[in-house]
């Protein structure tokens, strides 16, 4: 059994990252959303600090860590990778696990089910502080001299281009995915199905679950291949083009579509009156594309 992780170690964080992102996806919508609505005088912000840490920057971090364990460039990098991923972890378990107690002594907790911002609220913030607890100490283990065998690893002999310089737009990408797809998931329950134009949402929702379809199908189907294909670089871009195109004559036919169908997703649309998720929607799908036919399409000696 031991033999058989550190073997499959690599494919292991990487199928953990495909099947948590749908679960840290509703997380991050869950935190977002509240932080949205918080945005006019920040009068929560105190109450609510534990909470973004575990619906906000835990799934991101979740992300980034398993993605970079199952793709490191090397051995040194992936003993930074379990040092730096694992303090994070160990530092926010910790703040999870002491804050709630302390705010509930203060009351800012009136109890340990509050249901507030959701069902478990605050119990669920010291599940998940020691959950990342319990991951961050792992980490710092598997980071030391003394840790299982890396010879099975297996490393990326593509160069990656600057870190900090992509990092902001990655980052970017993972926030506007993460919160669309977890929108898709609660549409399910808040969708306006009574409301005539409801049909006219249908590019939207296809959209929201693309934005997420697009670095998994980079990471695991055409990264996998040993000879690129030129069409399958292509049609990333092609059903983009085609899902903004039916976007915009939904659009036109509704301009406010999403203050009748969108509120629960777009609260920014509706109490704001603009108009950000169309284009959010249209130009996301987009950049996610194009960088597909950048960085995977075939050169000349393939």
């Amino acid at each position: 059994m031991s033999l058989f992780l550190q073997k499959n170690e690599q494919k292991i964080y990487l199928i953990l990252l495909i099947l948590l992102f749908p679960f840290l996806s509703l997380m991050f919508f869950s935190g977002a959303y509240h932080f949205i609505g918080d945005l006019l005088d920040f009068s929560h912000l105190v109450q609510f600090i534990p909470s973004y840490l575990a619906y906000l920057f835990l799934p991101l971090l979740i992300v980034f860590c398993l993605y970079f364990l199952s793709r490191p460039k090397n051995l040194k990098e992936f003993k930074r990778v379990c040092r730096v991923f694992g303090f994070f972890f160990l530092l926010i378990g910790l703040l999870l696990v002491f804050l709630v107690p302390y705010y509930i002594s203060c009351g800012l907790y009136f109890a340990p089910l509050m249901q507030t911002v959701n069902a478990l609220f605050p119990l669920d913030l010291v599940i998940y502080g020691m959950i990342s607890f319990l991951f961050g100490v792992y980490l710092v283990i598997r980071a030391t001299p003394f840790a299982i065998s890396n010879q099975f690893l297996t490393f990326q002999k593509k160069k990656r281009t600057a870190f900090w310089i992509t990092f902001p737009f990655v980052l970017l990408y993972v926030i506007i995915a993460l919160y669309l797809l977890g929108s898709l998931f609660t549409g399910i329950d808040f969708a306006a199905w009574n409301e005539k134009t409801f049909p006219l949402m249908i590019p939207s929702y296809l959209l929201m679950g693309y934005v997420s379809f697009l670095p998994f199908y980079q990471i695991v189907f055409l990264s996998k291949r040993k000879r690129k294909s030129k069409v399958l670089t292509i049609l990333p871009i092609v059903f983009t083009l085609l899902l903004d195109s039916a976007l915009l004559i939904t659009n036109l036919i509704e301009p406010n579509l999403y203050v009748y169908c969108g509120k629960a997703y777009f609260p920014i649309d509706f109490e704001g009156s603009l108009n950000v998720a169309p284009l959010v929607l249209a130009i996301f799908p987009l950049i996610g594309s194009i960088g597909i036919l950048i960085f995977s399409y075939p050169k000349k000696k393939e």
